[in-house]
């Protein structure tokens, strides 16, 4: 495990947006339905929306999640 300690803040939503488009497409895919860090209401309907996604990606190479913001870390050496 690594503990990375020091300030976070919100990334614009350029960095955000170019930080989400330089993933892989199946990273992309997963997180293209939105609902991070939320239990899916239903499964069926999860996996249908993420196997929809690499289509959407295919249709719309610039697709950026909802949210699509990043944080920026400044790292602190002891």
């Amino acid at each position: 495990m690594i503990r990375i300690r020091g300030p976070v803040a919100a990334a614009g939503q350029e960095d955000g947006a170019a930080d989400f488009l330089a993933r892989s497409t199946a990273t992309r895919a997963e997180a293209l339905p939105g609902r991070q860090s939320r239990p899916p209401a239903d499964l069926a309907e999860r996996d249908a929306a993420v196997k929809e996604s690499p289509a959407r990606l295919d249709e719309e190479p610039d697709l950026v999640a909802p949210g699509g913001r990043g944080r920026r870390t400044q790292l602190l050496w002891p």
